[in-house]
């Protein structure tokens, strides 16, 4: 028998049933919803959300001009500049170490462009870029000193009007990115809350159609209790976007301040310590001019390990040569005449200036840090003059087994130092240079070096003194004592894998 005049539900007690029967069978559903293959599909697919555009590549032309680089920033700036100078993707050690620069304001776009169109590689590739040789050689005339200073301030009194537009551009380029960022998030909003304007209408429809008790029939329950969750996961959709816009614009303000703050902070410490470091390099750089010799001397002197490097054929742009503390030049310049390919580190900013407005290939950088960042059998040569007496002995081994690492096998160290052998200079020229740590001799730097794993060792006795006083003395070994070689030189080779 029916039942006649049956009770008239509203849309709010309906609901209210529903969600009540949802509870109860909580769990029933989410085997329902686990299980059908329909409905998964259904709520993969549900939302389409738009997405940030990824930055393009630069475009392969005849020439560029400044613009066509600059206008990328970051690693996207960097990785252009490889692809439109060189026509390649940046190595990980060069890139890792101009992306470093570039961030910490080390170099200037401008700088990087310009190192990597008049390497010896971007000389080969020969890509034009109007306007950059001009604006480059003014950021390297920027860097020498006390010149330098004075450029810098002309520049920066011409360059005003620019470097107020090229902030306002900035500012204008990061509202531009705001506001497209904070249109994504309403259009997203405007897509969830239209998705549960549908579900609520739904909902009210199927209401209207079912004004009976929906517990005998289980294909309405299964329907109205997908449909709950539907509904759920919507909503907790449209919450978890208004409080991640929240959230985020909260922490763009504080990162905002905070950046500020750390700013001010770390430019006052940077100009302090910068102010040190540069009267210490300036001080040493003079030190270096007076007791060193002149640079011809001692690019004359240094050619006798030229022969070692033609008959190591190494030199190239697969086995390059590493010059650490390459000081005012000369051993780079002597291979640079010779149409060798090699790079120079040093610690002395001073000295990295010079070479660098000599048109050197030289970078500030820690020997053991730049090492240990670079491939297993990757350098064809390490050299180093006059720098192993200023390391402690626990450096220097790790020195020498960084510098087997990434040596070719064949690959070849060449390491000058004073000569302890001679009294004179053991005794008292060695300490000319405060800097300097012990001497080391000739045996003791060879038993090291052949106990990192290097052969074919050579001890080169170099650069004998003379004096009048020299031929007074009869005795040879006295004389060699007084007067003998002040320098000597070990040549060894990375013994190739049998």
């Amino acid at each position: 028998m029916t039942a006649s005049n049956p009770k008239k539900l509203t849309i709010d007690e309906l609901m209210s049933r529903i969600r009540a029967k949802v509870m109860q069978r909580r769990g029933e559903s989410d085997l329902v919803f686990k299980t059908d293959p329909v409905l998964v599909e259904d709520v993969a697919n549900h939302f389409s959300l738009p997405r940030l555009a990824k930055t393009e590549k630069i475009a392969t032309k005849a020439s560029y001009t400044i613009s066509d680089f600059t206008n990328y920033h970051d690693e996207a700036f960097i990785h252009n500049a490889y692809l439109g100078v060189l026509k390649r993707l940046p190595d990980r050690l060069g890139g890792d170490i101009y992306l470093k620069k570039l961030r910490s304001g080390t170099l200037s776009k401008i700088e990087i462009l310009g190192r990597l169109r008049y390497s010896p590689e971007g000389r080969i590739r020969r890509v034009k870029i109007r306007g950059l040789l001009p604006v480059f050689i003014s950021k390297l005339i920027n860097k020498l000193p006390v010149l330098g200073y004075f450029t810098s301030l002309i520049t920066a009194l011409v360059s005003l009007p620019k470097i107020m537009r090229n902030q306002q551009k900035f500012e204008n380029y990061t509202d531009y990115h705001f506001n497209k960022f904070t249109a994504i998030i309403n259009q997203t909003a405007e897509q969830v809350e239209a998705a549960i304007n549908k579900l609520t209408t739904e909902s009210k429809t199927m209401a209207d159609q079912f004004r009976v008790e929906l517990e005998p029939i289980k294909d309405i329950r299964l329907m109205v209790k997908d449909l709950d969750e539907r509904l759920a996961r919507v909503i907790d959709v449209h919450e978890l976007s208004c409080k991640t816009q929240q959230t985020l614009l909260a922490r763009v303000n504080n990162l905002e301040n905070e950046l500020i703050s750390q700013r001010k902070l770390l430019t006052s410490l940077y100009h302090e310590e910068q102010l040190e470091e540069t009267q210490f390099a300036e001080f040493y750089a003079g030190f270096e001019d007076k007791f060193r010799g002149t640079r011809q001397d001692i690019k004359e002197r240094q050619k006798v390990y030229l022969s070692y490097i033609e008959k190591a054929k190494v030199g190239h742009a697969d086995s390059p040569i590493i010059d650490i503390g390459s000081g005012r030049g000369e051993w780079l310049e002597l291979l640079t005449e010779h149409d060798l390919f090699a790079k120079g580190i040093d610690i002395n900013q001073t000295f990295i200036n010079y070479c660098q407005a000599q048109g050197l290939f030289v970078e500030k950088a820690d020997a053991l840090a730049y090492l240990s960042v670079l491939e297993d059998n990757s350098v064809g040569a390490i050299t180093g003059f006059h720098i192993i007496e200023h390391l402690p002995l626990k450096t220097l081994v790790k020195l020498l087994i960084q510098c087997h690492r990434v040596l070719k096998p064949g690959g070849l160290i060449i390491f000058e130092t004073p000569n302890p052998e001679n009294l004179m200079t053991g005794a008292c020229n060695f300490y000319l240079d405060p800097t300097h740590r012990n001497p080391i001799p000739p045996a003791a730097a060879a038993y090291l070096i052949e106990a990192r794993g290097f052969g074919q060792l050579e001890v080169l006795k170099l650069n004998k003194s003379y004096s009048e006083d020299a031929e007074k003395i009869d005795n040879p070994y006295l004389k060699q004592l007084l007067f003998g070689e002040q320098d000597y030189g070990i040549v060894a080779h990375k013994l190739p894998l049998i």
